[in-house]
Parts: structure tokens; C-alpha cells; sequence
């Protein structure tokens, strides 16, 4: 049981509210690879990208109490991965310190944010420019705040 008072939902079930056949490997990575780019807006880019880690991080999101609180327990997902998945280890192995990644999933946490309880449209223009120009704005705002800090 979580703080928010929910129990978490099982994989195959996670897998299955967000489109995937759990029992079809092939399928889940071109979902996952191919086919999120071309979704209407980031929120559903972002559900379909990485399902495996996503459910751990939606773990950690009901155990956060994501329930009662949605918006602070999902920037403390959102932080977490950019921090503890992203940066530290690139800093265990490089040597270097850096907190362009996790200041990427800020700018993704703010996208979803902005996005959040919009219907989005059907037939949307260039869906996969829009979603690669997401990613690419994070990782532009994450670089451009680590040369600032690193001086």
C-alpha cells in the first residue's frame, strides 16, 4: 500500500492501459521506438516511451502519495530520474559532475504540466517534429544551465 492509499497496478496491467501486448516483445519496442514519436502531444509521447523503466518510476510515484499530491509527486519522479538515472552515474563513470540531465526532465515535467488536462487534437501537424523538438529543448535548456554552473 502507497501513502497516497492506492495499491499499485501489476506490469502486464500498466503495459495494457497504455496500448502495449504484454505477451508480444516485438510489438512493445516498436510501439516503444517507432510509434510514440508519432503521438498528438508529449503527454502520450512520454507514456509510450520506455514502459519497463516507466513502471518503476510510476512505483515510486504511487509510493510518493502521486494519488493525493499528482503534481509534486510527479516532479519528484521527474527529478529523481534526471538526477539518480541520469547524472550521478554519468558522474560515477566520467568523473564529472553535471545537472544537464536532470534539468532536461524539468523541462519535460514542465511540458507534460502545460499539457496536462488538454485534449489534444486528433490530427495534429508534424507530430514527430513537435515531440523531437520537446526532447531537444530539454536537453538544449539542461546544457545551457550546466555551462552556467560549471563556470
Amino acid at each position: 500500500m502507497s501513502a497516497g492509499g492506492a495499491a499499485p497496478e501489476d506490469f502486464n496491467t500498466f503495459l495494457r492501459r497504455r496500448g502495449f501486448d504484454p505477451d508480444h516483445a516485438q510489438q512493445l519496442l516498436k510501439r516503444m521506438f517507432v510509434e510514440c514519436w508519432r503521438e498528438p502531444d508529449f503527454r502520450g509521447f512520454w507514456r509510450l516511451w520506455n514502459p519497463v523503466y516507466g513502471y518503476g518510476l510510476y512505483r515510486l510515484y504511487v509510493l510518493l502519495g502521486g494519488n493525493r499530491h499528482p503534481r509534486a509527486a510527479s516532479l519528484v519522479v521527474f527529478l529523481f530520474c534526471g538526477a539518480a538515472l541520469h547524472d550521478v552515474p554519468v558522474g560515477l563513470l566520467t568523473g564529472q559532475f553535471t545537472v544537464a540531465t536532470t534539468v532536461a526532465f524539468f523541462v519535460y515535467w514542465l511540458w507534460l504540466a502545460a499539457g496536462r488536462g488538454k485534449v489534444p487534437a486528433v490530427t495534429t501537424a508534424f507530430p514527430v517534429l513537435r515531440n523531437v523538438g520537446r526532447i531537444v529543448s530539454g536537453l538544449v535548456v539542461g546544457v545551457l544551465v550546466h555551462a552556467v554552473v560549471a563556470g
